[in-house]
């Protein structure tokens, strides 16, 4: 049965607006990361398509090759129909267990989060994100990596210090911009900026590493050195440990066509000058190189690198533990922020925010 057929007959678990989730069956969780330059090596996503409705989103063109030719419910209702893998967390467990058998998880860097958000509004009721982390809290030396624009994140804290006390984690937190109002026209569904910079400060908090991911940056609308400025400054503030950035990529015909849909909504008068910059998939060079310069110069003013290596393995007799019930979790008291330098005042002169 191909995935056209098992999304088309999935049954509806849930509806909200006009948003409908629905729920599949998990065949498989963990699949390898491809590309040789992505900086993970397993990548796993409790959900298919994505609420948040964000106009760059590059899961669209996935999604999109799913329900080609089909003509099935699916084809342009990437944020209306979205699919929950109930059972992800029995078939996580019994991955991870053939891993061990074959001689563990080796240092293997897991992504979760890589295509669509794993905290979507339906998680407050499926706790599918959360069941998942409760299998990884009972594995050894694992590395995994989360990324969201959500603050729910923060209802799982007690998950990820029990993560961190056998493995490690990392939680990546995208904010494209603090503007509210662009934000919101840009990501419609997503959570507002100021809660996403409140879930970066609660995770710090709690000792949980965490970085911003200010991705994509858009040429003419956030690219201004002012307005990275701003986002460095904001993730600093709230206790961000990294900081990366990567200019707008639009790679796919159902990404280019959701993303100059918002444009012509939202800045009409941009069209023309993204249609000349946006020939091909990415940005000239002339754009990405200027802001690579404007983002390593804020990093080195706040004192932010663009990520932090994992720490080395933990030396102990046993590499994964699967078959253990999972454990108690009790909530660590939360970590003392350490003082850092003050941080300067953001100029309202553009022209002073040249990094």
């Amino acid at each position: 049965m191909g995935w056209q057929e098992i999304l088309s007959s999935a049954p509806r678990a849930d509806e909200r607006n006009d948003v409908e989730y629905f729920e599949v069956e998990s065949r498989r969780v963990l699949n390898p990361a491809r590309l040789p330059w992505l900086p993970f090596d397993l990548t796993l996503n409790p959900y298919l398509q994505c609420e948040l409705g964000c106009a760059y989103c590059y899961a669209r063109e996935h999604a999109d090759r799913r329900a080609r030719g089909a003509g099935g419910p699916d084809r342009g209702a990437f944020d209306r129909r979205i699919y929950a893998k109930t059972g992800a967390p029995a078939v996580l467990r019994d991955e991870l267990a053939r891993l061990s058998r074959l001689g563990g998880l080796g240092g293997k860097e897991i992504a979760l989060g890589t295509a669509t958000d794993p905290y979507q509004p339906y998680e407050r009721r499926a706790r599918l994100t959360r069941a998942l982390l409760e299998v990884f809290a009972t594995v050894e030396d694992v590395r995994l990596s989360i990324t969201t624009k959500s603050d729910l994140v923060l209802r799982d804290l007690d998950v990820l210090q029990a993560i961190g006390r056998k493995g490690h984690v990392q939680v990546n937190v995208t904010i494209t911009t603090v503007d509210r109002d662009l934000a919101r026209s840009l990501e419609p569904r997503a959570p507002t900026p100021a809660r996403r910079l409140r879930a970066v400060e609660g995770l710090a908090r709690a000792g949980v590493p965490v970085g911003v991911f200010c991705m994509p940056v858009l040429p003419e609308l956030t690219e201004a050195p002012r307005d990275l400025r701003a986002i460095v400054c904001a993730a600093r503030e709230a206790g961000a440990a990294w900081f990366a950035a990567n200019v707008l990529f639009l790679r796919g015909e159902a990404v280019r066509a959701a993303f100059f849909a918002w444009l012509e909504g939202a800045f009409p008068a941009l069209v023309p000058r993204y249609r000349r910059l946006y020939q091909g998939p990415s940005a000239p060079e002339a754009i990405t190189d200027r802001v690579t310069r404007v983002v390593e110069a804020l990093r080195r003013q706040y004192g932010l690198p663009a990520h932090v290596p994992w720490p080395a393995p933990r030396a102990g007799p046993r590499q994964l533990s699967l078959f253990e019930a999972a454990p108690t979790v009790e909530p660590l008291a939360p970590a003392e922020r350490r003082p850092g330098r003050a941080l300067p005042v953001l100029s309202r002169d553009p022209r002073a925010a040249s990094a």
